[in-house]
């Protein structure tokens, strides 16, 4: 039976154990909370985030993705807005993968030259996001809609910032956010878990000194910063995008409204509601249709997109939104939907793992999506509906090129 076990050691580092009899599979990470949206805190170039996580793979004497495949590891990375994850999946030489994981994220081994070799993999990289019109367009829509907030800024930052970064830049990042106090490890399978609590407590990871971090106040003003704007792209026909600026939620009420508002645009913005056959036979939308919501503690919206070059049709959804008489009969088939969705995820070990180590940098319990999901009301969901009332829209006409 699956057991979820968390332990915090003396230096602040979280151990998350997720113990799986009976699977072959075994999944691990180290998370260091430091993403994108962590570059206002220094006075660093934009991307440096990413740009650590490429060269964190990198050794004097080799690289670690060759030491992986060799133990038959599959080895990956990301940066997000709120963190940087290392991690592996295996089903063969666990013991030694994971202390090879945590030899990576131990100590930087990078030159000057290593860095400008990095730079121009990166540029690449950065050209090919900016080749890509979905990105291109919603990255632009965020522009549009946030002055400060870093959400608006491209993970990988610019040519310039990238050309800028250097291996002083990383290393100072490195020794900041690095540290045991930032770091959450979670490990899943049929591992022992006192086992692994000793392997990490033995390791130089936990000789690493912690930093002091600064948050620095964002100032975000609550209208969007261009309200219509156009652009041309490489795109087979015209679409339409419009982001709704929210105010920004104190954090007891930024989750529930967060749950509150999936459950409610899963009901009204897909084909559970009766009238979206309609508006698919009346061509209003198409499959392209779609949305999502983002309330996060530095900033919240809701955006709506669909193939079209006519917004009108698309700007009365909100108002549809807010009107919309959800039932209790509604609310228990879309609950009993997202409980089975949670339920598939327990099978999926990174996805697992990284939902585990969000709730802890939340510091929330591993329960908390669970529990309030069966708390959401109606009531929930009109003052959901009234936290929509007050928004500034900014809307992105994407015209065919």
């Amino acid at each position: 039976m699956e057991k979820i076990t968390t332990y915090q050691y003396e230096n602040g580092l979280t151990l998350i154990h997720v113990y799986k009899p009976n699977f072959t599979k075994k999944f691990a990470s180290v998370c260091f909370q430091y993403g994108s949206k962590h570059n206002l805190n220094d006075d660093v170039p934009l991307g440096i985030a990413h740009f650590l996580e490429h060269k964190m793979f990198e050794k004097y004497d080799g690289d670690y993705l060759h030491e992986f495949a060799k133990l038959g590891s599959h080895v990956n990375a990301f940066t997000s807005f709120n963190e940087t994850v290392y991690y592996f999946t295996t089903t063969l030489n666990f013991e030694e993968s994971f202390l090879l994981l945590l030899d990576l994220v131990t100590k930087l081994e990078i030159s000057d030259d290593s860095v400008k070799k990095e730079q121009d993999i990166i540029l690449q990289e950065l050209s090919m996001y900016d080749s890509d019109p979905e990105t291109v367009m919603f990255h632009k829509l965020f522009q549009n809609m946030y002055e400060n907030t870093p959400i608006k800024n491209n993970i990988l930052g610019t040519e310039k910032s990238i050309s800028d970064i250097s291996a002083n830049h990383l290393y100072d990042i490195y020794n900041k956010y690095y540290t045991p106090q930032n770091t959450v490890i979670t490990v899943v399978g049929d591992i022992d878990f006192e086992h692994i609590k000793l392997t990490i407590n033995n390791h130089a990871l936990m000789n690493k000194e912690n930093s002091i971090i600064h948050n620095k106040m964002i100032s975000e003003k609550s209208e969007v910063v261009i309200e219509k704007d156009e652009i041309n792209l490489d795109v087979a026909s015209d679409k339409v995008l419009l982001g709704y600026k929210l105010n920004i939620l104190p954090k007891d009420k930024k989750i529930m409204y967060d749950v509150a508002l999936k459950l409610l645009l899963t009901k009204v913005l897909t084909p559970l509601n009766s009238d979206y056959q309609k508006w698919l036979d009346d061509k209003k939308i198409n499959d392209y249709f779609g949305y999502f919501v983002d309330i996060h503690d530095l900033h919240s919206m809701l955006v709506l997109y669909a193939e079209s070059s006519d917004s009108e049709f698309l700007s009365s959804l909100m108002q549809y939104i807010i009107d919309f008489k959800m039932t209790e009969q509604d609310l228990n088939q879309i609950k009993k939907r997202m409980c089975s969705f949670e339920m598939r995820l327990k099978e999926r070990f990174d996805k697992l793992s990284f939902q585990l180590m969000r709730y802890q940098f939340e510091k929330l319990p591993f329960n908390y999506f669970s529990e309030l999901l069966k708390s959401i009301t109606l009531k929930h969901i009109c003052e959901a509906q009234q936290y929509l009332k007050q928004h500034s829209i900014s809307k992105l006409y994407v015209k065919k090129r």
